[in-house]
């Protein structure tokens, strides 16, 4: 799977677990009915690459950083090529993890993240 954020590769994407989010309202009203209200629905992505470079990983993370996390450009393969979504990642899900790993020469200062990604 390939990924980008704002034109910055997000290489060796392990898994995307995809959910989504309702937009709108929904209650029972007093005679037990179902009611619902909504605008729509945006999609939410769980995003895992594994075995990143530090200079990869520092790519993304001091991009979000400098921005603020504000809303970016993301593209999944998914989309078609040259097709985006307008999302934003969400700060406090980003985790990083220091791997070490053997991709042209050995890698001791390896990255592993995960973050979410939301719909705009």
């Amino acid at each position: 799977m390939y990924a980008k954020w704002n034109d910055i590769d997000i290489p060796n994407v392990r898994a995307v677990p995809i959910s989504r989010e309702f937009i709108g309202d929904s209650a029972r009203t007093i005679g037990g009915k179902l009611r619902r209200d909504s605008s729509g629905l945006k999609k939410v992505w769980e995003i895992e690459a594994v075995f990143l470079t530090e200079a990869e990983a520092l790519a993304l993370t001091g991009a979000w950083d400098t921005t603020n996390y504000k809303e970016g450009e993301f593209w999944l393969n998914e989309f078609g090529e040259g097709n985006t979504k307008k999302a934003m990642v969400d700060p406090t899900s980003v985790q990083e993890e220091i791997v070490q790993f053997e991709r042209d020469g050995w890698q001791e200062n390896g990255r592993r993240l995960t973050f979410t990604v939301q719909e705009v």
